[in-house]
């Protein structure tokens, strides 16, 4: 028997749940996926199985928006960038680290990784102005982190977007930046789950139910993103990320 065919009907509710709404805070705030998701579906499932799972999930609903996609690569960002290089050479790594760890390690890393975003996002950081961030190897390093990330916790964003926002620079030029690392990420650590045995049957069978939720969650929250000020959900959303920290610390 399968740790899927184990499910019970609030295990399920859990994990759709997470779908939806880490769908809703992508639409919205254009990252967040893994972040959101874990916080629930490390509850539901087994701790080694949310990571490739959080990575299929957004890999499908980044798939389904190839057109804001290639506008993106479209100005100029390029595969080869030293954020993409760094981020592969992180994903292995990351992911012989999640073989190698005990569960209930993921759920303390995951859960003190949530409530140190938060705190670096209540602080209001602002834009560095140390010209070392400029270097190909400082771009490199956060590719890197961020690629190890996704491999140990399925969340390759959260370094190289803060990386990106304190560099500064238009927002457009962050944005062609970000994408085509988000979507090699998300197809090299795929890739690697399934070399490790991690992105099982189970998990493609979940992936598949959780998509659809995903997707009316991210259109939900574009249309709700024409209501609410920016700085009103990112309080909302914080908030949100401290107790799902909190509880997978403390459970």
């Amino acid at each position: 028997m399968t740790w899927l065919a184990e499910f019970d009907l609030f295990n399920f509710a859990l994990v759709l749940l997470g779908a939806l709404f880490a769908g809703f805070v992508t639409g919205f705030a254009g990252f967040g996926t893994g972040l959101v998701a874990s916080g629930l579906w490390l509850h539901a499932m087994p701790a080694a199985n949310v990571p490739p799972l959080v990575l299929l999930v957004s890999l499908g609903g980044q798939l389904m928006s190839m057109n804001t996609l290639a506008i993106g690569l479209r100005r100029g960002a390029a595969f080869a960038s030293p954020l993409v290089v760094g981020g592969a050479v992180g994903i292995p790594l990351g992911v012989l680290t999640l073989t190698n760890m005990a569960p209930g390690n993921l759920k303390l890393s995951i859960g003190f990784l949530m409530v140190a975003y938060v705190a670096w996002q209540l602080a209001g950081p602002r834009r560095a102005t140390a010209d070392v961030l400029r270097f190909r190897s400082a771009e490199g390093l956060a590719g890197f982190g961020g690629g190890f990330l996704g491999g140990f916790a399925g969340i390759p964003g959260p370094l190289p977007l803060i990386f990106l926002q304190l560099r500064g620079g238009p927002r457009d030029a962050q944005r062609a930046a970000y994408l085509p690392f988000s979507l090699a990420m998300l197809c090299v650590g795929c890739a690697a789950f399934i070399w490790s045995g991690h992105l099982d049957v189970d998990v493609a069978l979940l992936a598949a139910i959780c998509l659809p939720a995903t997707l009316i969650g991210a259109l939900s929250g574009s249309k709700v993103f024409l209501g609410v000020t920016e700085e009103q959900f990112r309080k909302l959303l914080c908030a949100f990320l401290l107790v799902a920290g909190l509880s997978l610390i403390a459970w």
